[in-house]
């Protein structure tokens, strides 16, 4: 069985993140689901992520409910900023027996060609694509190792949920637990 691999920052980790590993888990004949926690996006600015240590137990905190969801420290492994061709390198090395798919929404697709190597994760890799409101894919969603699932998924961004968690009205879009931590030591404030 396939192991889908879902990169992120998860600055913070919130529902719409567990509803799209659940889809993925329940529909593409999938293993389980690492979470790959990424310290450092070259994509990213830095100046809004929480520490990658405190990022990583907020995950820890959002899958403990679910065996087949992991939290993966691999890139804490690799040089930053992470570059996803290298953590797909490493984990091939490493894992050579397993087949990994990668998971990752039309916003993420449409700006691939803005990755390092992308052209060799579009070759060497199967892609499962989740819809985003506002993203069609682009260029690359007929691509033949890309396969789109349609689905609804809660529309909601890191980026907003960060403001507001600084209004006090996120918890809708946190697990519960998440929710309390971040209140608790003010993460995000």
């Amino acid at each position: 069985m396939k192991k889908g691999l879902f990169f992120g920052s998860f600055n913070p980790i919130h529902k719409g993140h567990i509803q799209i590993a659940t889809f993925f888990l329940d529909n593409a004949g999938l293993e389980n689901i690492w979470f790959v926690v990424s310290p450092k996006n070259p994509l990213k600015d830095k100046k809004s992520l929480l520490d990658v240590a405190h990022r990583i137990e907020l995950v820890n905190l959002a899958l403990e409910f679910n065996p087949k969801m992991i939290c993966s420290e691999i890139e804490m492994k690799l040089p930053i900023p992470s570059y996803t061709i290298d953590t797909l390198d490493f984990i091939k090395d490493k894992y050579p027996d397993q087949k990994f798919v990668i998971i990752m929404g039309t916003d993420n697709l449409e700006s691939i060609d803005k990755w390092k190597d992308y052209n060799r994760i579009l070759n060497e890799y199967q892609i499962y694509v989740y819809p985003r409101n506002g993203f069609d894919g682009g260029a690359f969603i007929s691509y033949p190792t890309i396969k789109l699932f349609h689905s609804e998924f809660l529309d909601v961004s890191a980026t907003e949920l960060r403001k507001k968690i600084r209004q006090e009205t996120a918890d809708q879009w946190l697990p519960e637990k998440v929710a309390s931590l971040i209140k608790e030591r003010e993460f995000y404030m």
